[in-house]
């Protein structure tokens, strides 16, 4: 099986390895993406709104560790990459 790696930019180390998808198997992400948005679609404002709230406090509780993903999946110094996630 093919797969996709992550490279940190710095060191030219490897940072992860990930399969890549085969053509049926996009179909069905797409065909899943298309269900979702439906669902979405029909959520009030106030759902929604819910929604983000939780993941705007996941991104705060969680910025430590997103902003090394980036800093070793991008290249990006630590601080830009809180300063970013704070955003």
């Amino acid at each position: 099986m093919k797969k996709f790696q992550s490279i940190f930019p710095y060191d030219q180390k490897l940072v992860g390895e990930y399969p890549l998808m085969a053509g049926e198997e996009i179909e069905t992400m797409l065909a899943l993406s298309e269900n979702v948005f439906y669902s979405w679609r029909d959520k009030t404002f106030t759902q929604r709104a819910d929604v983000f709230i939780k993941l705007a406090k996941l991104l705060k509780e969680k910025k430590e560790s997103l902003a090394e993903i980036m800093t070793n999946e991008m290249g990006k110094l630590t601080k830009e990459a809180i300063a970013e996630i704070e955003k």
